[in-house]
């Protein structure tokens, strides 16, 4: 007796329908491929980031690169990441492909100098920034300061406080608990 290639397949997904579920998967898969030389690039839906989106078997959505991981390789261990080597976000060849913590792909990004470039110098350290009333941004005196922690300690209301003062209930807060104005000397 001859036993086909579809005969095999059909009694393989029967007694194995797991392997059934990666060959379809596998199918849908490299219906949205397009083999380049090196890279396979994803030519299906894609996040704003670039990343090519995939559905699996049981209609999940997640990235093509995770799902074509999970279709040759099996799955992916909880933690862990599935990281480029070469570095296409739309590139699906699982030869590119490796396992990893978000640790180490932060490592292989830095050590790659792929990260994030600001358009602007960064801004000087400042030793002590502006504080108190020589900050623009700041809405009282160093006087008012001390007459709100002087109400607060008449247990006035801070409703009160808050609008004689024009401040909000957290700045209200951190002024009592000296997460703010902690250098003033009341």
């Amino acid at each position: 007796m001859r036993i086909t290639l579809s005969d095999l397949r059909h009694s393989l997904s029967t007694h194995f329908p797991r392997m059934k579920r990666k060959r379809e998967l596998r199918e849908r898969l490299a219906q949205k491929i397009k083999k380049l030389e090196h890279c396979w690039m994803w030519l299906g839906a894609k996040t704003e980031q670039g990343y090519g989106i995939a559905t699996l078997d049981d209609g999940v959505h997640t990235t093509a690169h995770r799902a074509m991981w999970i279709a040759e390789r099996g799955q992916i261990p909880r933690g862990l990441h599935v990281l480029h080597t070469c570095d296409m976000r739309d590139c699906v060849n699982v030869d590119h492909l490796w396992l990893g913590t978000q640790k180490q792909n932060i490592q292989d990004m830095m050590k790659k100098d792929r990260g994030r470039k600001s358009a602007k110098p960064p801004k000087p350290a400042v030793p002590f920034p502006s504080r108190g009333e020589r900050n623009p941004r700041c809405k009282l005196t160093e006087e008012a300061v001390r007459e709100i922690r002087l109400l607060l300690l008449q247990n006035q209301p801070r409703a009160i406080i808050m609008r004689q003062y024009g401040v909000s209930k957290s700045a209200l807060s951190h002024i009592s608990a000296g997460r703010t104005w902690a250098w003033l000397s009341s």
